[in-house]
């Protein structure tokens, strides 16, 4: 059986764009008239909504007036379909009310932290020079490697074993091969990757390598078994990589600034777990421990963890 997806109208994702799902303005309020672009049964459609919704999407090639009347259409859209759900007094909805609260507390809460990050200055050049000379397999002595990985069940009792085999074998087969006669589940896999898509602490261990070699990383979840079948340099200097070594410690200390910040707020709080969710309760911290639990996608169902301001990611040029 085939499932189809559904095609929803543009407007329904408008309320991400325009910060709020009742963003639409009733009849009554009262707007000047040199900023009002449209009127939909007496409710007015402002500028400032039409602008904010051209600010956050792509050009794609469409000219100034057909990127504006295809906004105005979306609003306009926006519009009768919020008319529709009031008349029939869905805007009084349990789970209504509750998303609308929800979708607001996200929004000035970040409103907030965007005011603490603001505040932040910008990496200085020693900054930018020092991560530049501190990470040459990134920078100076960086390559695009053509990898094959095997990863492998973390068992303990494997790890010696593995890491004997890996230091013996003349080639991948011969880890698979003793992998499948000893039982062990493993996954294999080639990839073409550039230095900076290798995380930093396997970079550090397959920039030392020849092609050919081999080598055996411990991650989190999984012992990995890295060959490099072969590679190529591809330096980058620090002027080019300026720029995005700049993004790339702004964001390091916007999440550091943001999640210090929302611990400060948590431990300043007056917080009380009741009844049987004392338990789950996760301490700011120096606090008392509780139940230790992931917080990952711990933030307001309608967005995302408050804290994830900004991603951190380091990318190199197009050649990857």
């Amino acid at each position: 059986m085939f499932l189809h997806r559904t095609s929803y109208p543009k407007f329904v994702f408008l309320a991400a764009l325009t910060g709020s799902l009742a963003g639409c303005g009733g009849a009554g309020e009262a707007t000047d008239a040199t900023q009002v672009v449209a009127k939909v049964n007496g409710s007015e459609i402002s500028i400032h909504q039409l602008n904010a919704i051209l600010a956050k999407q792509p050009s794609q090639g469409v000219s100034s007036d057909t990127a504006r009347a295809q906004a105005l259409d979306e609003l306009v859209e926006q519009q009768v379909a919020y008319d529709k759900a009031v008349e029939l007094k869905l805007d009084r909805s349990p789970d209504v009310v509750m998303a609308i609260e929800s979708m607001k507390k996200s929004i000035i809460a970040r409103a907030y932290l965007q005011q603490v990050i603001g505040a932040l200055s910008q990496p200085s050049l020693e900054d930018i020079h020092q991560y530049y000379e501190e990470h040459p397999a990134l920078f100076a002595e960086r390559k695009l490697y053509s990898l094959q990985e095997v990863a492998i069940e973390p068992r303990q009792e494997l790890l010696a074993p593995l890491n004997e085999k890996v230091n013996n074998a003349k080639q991948l087969e011969d880890i698979v091969s003793w992998l499948k006669s000893e039982g062990v589940q493993y996954r294999v896999n080639a990839a073409n990757r550039s230095a900076e898509q290798i995380g930093l602490e396997l970079l550090t261990q397959v920039a030392g390598l020849e092609d050919g070699a081999m080598t055996l990383f411990q991650g989190p979840n999984n012992y990995l078994v890295v060959r490099v079948a072969a590679s190529q340099e591809r330096a980058v200097s620090e002027e080019d990589a300026k720029p995005r070594i700049t993004q790339y410690l702004h964001n390091l200390k916007v999440q550091k600034t943001v999640t210090e910040e929302v611990e400060r707020l948590k431990h300043s709080a007056a917080i009380e777990y009741v009844g049987d969710f004392k338990r789950l309760a996760i301490p700011a911290a120096g606090g008392e421990a509780g139940v230790e639990i992931g917080t990952e996608n711990s933030g307001v169902e309608g967005g995302e963890d408050i804290r994830n301001a900004d991603a951190v990611s380091l990318q190199l040029g197009s050649d990857a």
